[in-house]
């Protein structure tokens, strides 16, 4: 027989050093990836690298990563430093939520993929980088990644739904109230009264007179784990893969030849992130 654990992420971690970490360490991190993605589309619109067609699959990429900061990283370091969990404000967060992480993780790992396949067939190809790779071709080859990543990523909205609980009564709290209410009574109520009073008060919340509240939930576990399952694979296991052979084959042809020119160090500096 096993017990579900009802408690938060944020409860679980509650006081630990590593909730602390969190909260204060956080911050810092989206202000300065969203600093960083801002110095990046920037240099890759005013300089001459907008003329590299690799120059829009980088603002993009800076796009995404800057989102994935704003939208899922936010909303996780909100939940933990209110204590609260902002998905079950709304049927639209709870819904959502798990869909704009999984859409921006997808298209921002697989940018990186697209990035170090460029750059493998500026090394590799140099001849034919330029017809594989233009600018037009890279917009709409953005395009697809966006739709595409936005399709494999709507299953979340109809496994999640805003389901219908019952408030746990806090039975210490309880005992106190009734023993408050109890002294103000007169000494001559019958216990009967005080029995009835106990009886009522579990439809009587903290903050609501319903003993029912709504929270954001998976209906669907069999399709949650299946698909849960493909969209890991998807977002970080493929793309990790095609990453490392791709940079892999990149740094060991710019060793044999020793390139120093600007498209090489292009290609250090982008296969180095």
């Amino acid at each position: 027989m096993t017990a579900t654990c009802t408690l938060k992420e944020y409860e679980l971690l509650d006081g630990t050093s590593t909730q602390k970490l969190f909260i204060h360490v956080t911050p810092a991190i989206i202000t300065i990836g969203l600093l960083g993605n801002i110095l990046t589309m920037c240099v890759f619109i005013i300089t001459d690298l907008k003329r590299q067609s690799v120059s829009i699959l980088t603002i993009t990429l800076a796009i995404v990563d800057s989102l994935v900061l704003l939208i899922p990283v936010s909303l996780l370091w909100l939940e933990t430093l209110l204590k609260r969990e902002l998905t079950d404000a709304s049927p639209f967060w709870c819904r959502t939520h798990g869909f704009f992480d999984l859409t921006f993780t997808c298209c921002s790992s697989w940018l990186m993929v697209f990035i170090a396949f460029e750059r493998f067939c500026a090394v590799w190809l140099p001849h034919q980088n330029k017809v594989l790779f233009t600018h037009r071709k890279i917009f709409f080859l953005v395009l697809s990644l966006l739709l595409v990543s936005t399709m494999l990523s709507t299953w979340f909205i109809f496994v999640v739904k805003m389901v219908t609980k019952t408030r746990t009564p806090n039975l210490t709290h309880t005992s106190s109230s009734i023993f408050r209410s109890s002294l103000n009574r007169s000494l001559n109520r019958n216990i009967t009264e005080n029995i009835l009073f106990w009886q009522s008060w579990p439809s009587v919340s903290d903050n609501s007179t319903s003993p029912y509240y709504a929270k954001c939930g998976v209906y669907n576990d069999s399709l949650y784990d299946s698909m849960g399952m493909v969209s890991v694979v998807i977002n970080y296991f493929l793309p990790f893969l095609f990453v490392l052979l791709l940079n892999s084959t990149v740094i060991y042809r710019l060793c044999r030849r020793g390139m120093v020119e600007l498209a090489s160090s292009i290609t250090v500096t982008l296969t180095l992130v």
